[in-house]
């Protein structure tokens, strides 16, 4: 195979895996049968190499898995690598984000306040100057965007702030979670200065417990806010992430 057939299957294979792997995400073959190598060639309208290809990505990022005599199957949501860039990009732009969000919801209510309580043992004097410099932005902040910024920035300096280098990568692996959850939840949230006051003041004043304490009840509030866009769309919950 010559170099620019292997570049055009490489890019049709990729074009491919754009197409499916939303379509596993939204659940398009929940009730139907993924299509073999065979059938897929023929709906998607690709050589079988393209196939192969984007089968081997999804498979690695746990969506599909291919056995012999058993096929090719779509595999539950507790098996999907969802740290996985494409994977994370494709669930928060599915109708099934807000079953994802309130995950998400969850897994920072577990991890940001023990963050704070990092950050406040731990975080040098630079740190707490960004969580600072972002509170006094959105204390400025007119605009939907700005407040947005301001909060992204200021929860961003709380988990630099810890120190922890596992929180701080997860943060930043999943920013694509978050811009989505700042887009579509952070909005129905009535910013509490008080309460980011209230964190800040703990962690200048190395208090561990009250800064862990403020941040969970800071992130109360946005789980409130999942809650009622449940209740006013109950077919978010259709799909069970743990399905």
């Amino acid at each position: 195979m010559g170099t620019m057939e292997t570049h055009l299957n490489l890019n049709m294979a990729a074009r491919l895996l754009e197409a499916i792997g939303p379509a596993i995400i939204r659940g398009d073959y929940d009730q139907r049968p993924f299509p073999n190598e065979a059938e897929s060639t023929d709906v998607f309208g690709v050589s079988r190499t393209v196939v192969r290809e984007a089968v081997k990505s999804l498979m690695a990022k746990g969506l599909l898995d291919s056995r012999p005599r058993v096929g090719t199957q779509v595999q539950p949501v507790a098996k999907w690598n969802l740290l996985d860039a494409d994977v994370m990009r494709w669930i928060v732009d599915s109708p099934n984000s807000d079953v994802f969000l309130r995950e998400y919801a969850d897994l920072r209510r577990g991890l940001e306040p023990m963050a704070a309580g990092l950050a406040a043992k731990l975080g040098s004097p630079s740190a707490l100057s960004q969580i600072e410099s972002a509170f006094a932005d959105l204390k400025l902040a007119q605009s939907q965007d700005e407040k947005v910024s301001a909060i992204r920035r200021l929860h961003d300096g709380v988990i630099e702030g810890s120190g922890n280098l596992f929180y701080v990568r997860l943060q930043a692996t999943m920013s694509v979670v978050f811009n989505r959850f700042a887009k579509d939840v952070l909005p129905t949230v009535v910013v509490n200065l008080d309460q980011y006051a209230a964190v800040i003041n703990a962690i200048r004043a190395r208090d561990i417990n009250r800064a862990e304490t403020a941040m969970r009840w800071l992130l109360d509030d946005e789980s409130r806010s999942l809650e009622a866009r449940r209740d006013s769309n109950p077919l978010a919950d259709v799909r069970s992430v743990n399905g």
